[in-house]
């Protein structure tokens, strides 16, 4: 029996329980100036048919926080910033709060406490230590412990980004997650997710730190929904083929989380095809087919003409052993050797 995406962090044990649920003492001017000339020199240096998917259901609002406690010092990143060249250190939480720096992508910071007023105060460690507010837009985090995203009909494992807005007292985090689509701008949502299953540094993508099920591809020859449960309603319909995880039956529909990571978690009411068919073996046999191949081949696999060529679909996992290796982003090709 296939896991289900909620298996061990969650505490969920089988695929339905996986469903999303509906969750020298200085002036202030002074130290101003002097924070902001120091973080002047630390930005030169760098501290640290094919419509659009129908969405059916609205992203969900943001939960009620809970009573907030430490759990700090939190080791984040700094992502992209909205404008290129804005400022993003800051001398305090309040909006009129001056400026007094920049930082770049990428850069580790540690959250030293609940954000406020949509900024929250850090520490930056290297050539020179920093303590400043930075806009919680900007902080991000790696998801190290696949699982549910509460409040959201989203799954996510080690391949997720999220954008961390606040830090809550049960040790729960509220994020917010971008889903890419075939077309147009990225769903978003927001819900909470474990504090523990979150770090600045991303983990190695062995078999338990991705999302269950098998690599295969919803591609039934219409449009098509995709449902929040077994008999429920639609989360969003598709009139394109879309790689997914298929987790199996459930309930007289296949239970599938949709996209190449962050995932749509849902279901729909025929089989999705697996990423390597039978139909997607191409002859290698015959002047004409070898020509055809051999020209947008690798080298190595345009040699290797004695054995079938398959072609692999966006979404496909690179397996060694228990370890991905890889993840084709595109579509692919491979020998079958065995």
């Amino acid at each position: 029996m296939m896991p289900g995406p909620g298996a061990g962090f969650e505490g969920v044990v089988g695929a339905r329980d996986a469903r999303p649920r509906a969750p020298a003492r200085y002036t202030r001017a002074m130290r101003t100036r002097t924070l902001g000339r120091a973080l002047g020199v630390a930005a030169l240096l760098t501290v640290g048919s094919t419509a659009a998917p129908t969405l059916h259901h609205a992203a969900s609002q943001p939960p009620a926080a809970p009573a907030q406690v430490a759990v700090f010092p939190l080791q984040l990143r700094v992502g992209q910033a909205a404008v290129r060249g804005e400022p993003s250190l800051f001398l305090g939480p309040e909006p009129s709060a001056p400026s007094v720096g920049y930082v770049s992508q990428g850069a580790v910071v540690e959250l030293e406490g609940p954000p406020q007023q949509g900024r929250a105060r850090v520490r930056l460690r290297g050539g020179m230590r920093v303590r400043a507010y930075v806009p919680v837009e900007r902080l991000v985090a790696h998801v190290v412990r696949r699982g549910r995203v509460r409040d959201t009909p989203l799954y996510v494992d080690a391949t997720t980004r999220v954008t961390v807005l606040d830090v809550f007292a049960e040790g729960r985090a509220r994020v917010r997650v971008e889903v890419p689509q075939p077309e147009g701008a990225p769903l978003r949502f927001v819900g909470t997710y474990p504090v523990a299953g979150l770090a600045a540094e991303p983990v190695l993508a062995t078999a338990d730190a991705l999302a269950p099920g098998t690599p295969a591809e919803l591609a039934p020859g219409r449009a098509y929904h995709v449902y929040d449960a077994p008999g429920g309603v639609p989360l969003a319909t598709y009139h394109r083929p879309m790689p997914c995880r298929d987790l199996g039956d459930e309930g007289g529909m296949r239970h599938v989380l949709v996209g190449t990571g962050p995932y749509l978690n849902g279901y729909v009411d025929f089989a999705p095809t697996w990423a390597v068919a039978a139909d997607d073996l191409i002859s290698s046999m015959g002047s004409a087919s070898r020509s055809a191949t051999t020209t947008t081949l690798p080298r190595r696999l345009a040699a290797a003409s004695t054995f079938p060529l398959v072609r692999l679909r966006a979404g496909t996992r690179v397996m060694h052993g228990d370890t991905v290796v890889a993840i084709l982003d595109v579509e692919g090709h491979a020998r079958l050797v065995e």
